[in-house]
């Protein structure tokens, strides 16, 4: 059976939350934080319960007693990751220079100290995309719904590549809505502790969660952009199908898929990566091209069952069918460009992925050949509205130097950090 998404929430339930905070076998410091309040020189901040967990320690949700707003505060707790919030804080001070609505990437707010847990505090957002999903009934999005993500995700794709940062770990849990009623399909990314600068690649790093992994990280390449551009991608078909495009079980698994799919992975890839003989074998023909070892050749593994034999069999999902022929029609051709698109963020061949400017300008995204062609058709008209949530975020202008909506605030140092011998410096990576 296909993984689901919905199989893999990692935030805690209400229990657990309970159980954590009653827990007598919590560490002083860690009782204290799940029990009591948090201060940084400015503000104390009282913690009213916990919305995300993970091996770094947790993420609560917080009423900021200077301010009496809700905000989150992410507790690195686990010592072995205060280089990584190190990271994260100095990448969200370079980011604070940009107005965090226009380029839809979650507000920072402050960064203290508190007995020697690391806090780092952000706008309160509403719930993960992978959370928006489990609330809607078909477990999935329209392309009309997928389109105006795509604008967004790519806006802010845009931006950290200008500043030379890769996120390295998009997945649905890492994009939230900022308020799914009053606000419909406004989304922000979050969670930049694995985000690094381009200048700090390195052969064979692991990153990107497994399912969202592109081709050349598996392969042991140096990691760019355009690895971002490969999760985002997978996001988009994932946010189709309700499932994971490439449900592997490891990443020889994840190959079988994308081979399967898209076919044979480009020589020049292959012949570069360091970890390519773990996956493949040269022909003994003449051109000694790679193949991919078979699942007997590789060792024992778990193959995941694979459901399309290309990406266009997707087109095959819950087929248009509207009371208007025109419409019906309008949604084919939309669904067409979607699939267009798809296979350009998950090309192959890394030089030739579409970026993240040339996103924004794609016939699936602009809509042009679909208003001229079905001038009349309601379908049209309602993805026209459901794009107004991307207004007065032109790309075009950006890229030019101009108009860009600066943050006018001085880019202070977080309190507390320097205090506390982290040795922070505001935009160092």
């Amino acid at each position: 059976m296909t993984s689901n998404y919905r199989d893999q929430v990692q935030f805690p339930t209400s229990e657990e939350e309970e159980t954590t905070s009653s827990s007598p076998s919590s560490s002083g410091d860690e009782a204290q934080v799940v029990l009591g309040v948090l201060s940084s020189p400015s503000s104390d901040y009282l913690v009213q319960s916990f919305i995300g967990e993970g091996v770094f320690g947790k993420v609560a949700k917080c009423l900021k007693a200077a301010t009496k707003e809700t905000v989150a505060v992410k507790i690195i707790m686990n010592s072995n990751f205060a280089p990584q919030a190190k990271n994260e804080v100095a990448i969200l001070e370079e980011l604070r220079a940009f107005d965090s609505d226009r380029f839809n990437f979650v507000r920072c707010n402050n960064a203290f100290v508190d007995r020697e847990h690391i806090c780092i505090e952000f706008e309160m957002l509403d719930m993960s995309l992978m959370d928006f999903l489990a609330n809607k009934p078909s477990h999935s999005l329209t392309v009309k719904e997928i389109r105006p993500i795509l604008h967004q995700m790519a806006t802010a794709l845009q931006l950290l590549r200008s500043l030379g940062v890769v996120h390295t770990d998009l997945k649905l849990d890492n994009i939230m809505m900022v308020d799914h009623v009053n606000q419909p399909l406004k989304i922000k990314m979050i969670d930049f502790g694995l985000a690094r600068h381009v200048s700090q690649t390195e052969w064979g790093s692991y990153m990107q969660p497994l399912y969202y992994r592109s081709p050349e990280v598996i392969l042991g390449l140096p990691f760019t952009a355009a690895i971002d551009m490969w999760s985002l991608g997978c996001i988009a078909a994932e946010l189709f199908l309700g499932h994971a495009l490439y449900p592997g079980s490891c990443e020889y698994d994840m190959l079988r898929h994308i081979v399967r799919t898209q076919g044979q992975l480009p020589q020049q890839l292959l012949n570069r990566g360091v970890k390519t003989r773990c996956f493949f074998r040269r022909n003994r023909c003449r051109e000694r091209r790679w193949r991919l070892k078979t699942a007997l050749e590789y060792g024992q593994v778990t193959c995941t069952k694979s459901y399309f034999k290309s990406l266009d069999d997707l087109k095959k999902i819950r087929p248009a069918c509207h009371l208007s022929n025109e419409d019906t029609m309008a949604e084919i051709k939309d669904r067409d460009n979607f699939m267009d698109l798809l296979k350009k963020m998950l090309y192959l061949d890394v030089d030739k992925r579409i970026l993240p400017s040339h996103l924004i300008e794609d016939p699936f995204i602009t809509m042009s050949d679909l208003a001229e062609s079905y001038p009349n058709s309601f379908y049209v008209k309602t993805c026209c509205e459901v794009m107004e949530v991307c207004r007065d975020q032109n790309l075009r202008s950006y890229n030019r130097g101009s108009e860009v909506q600066l943050v006018q605030q001085p880019l202070a140092k977080p309190a507390g950090l320097h205090q506390h011998r982290l040795h922070y410096q505001p935009g160092a990576a």
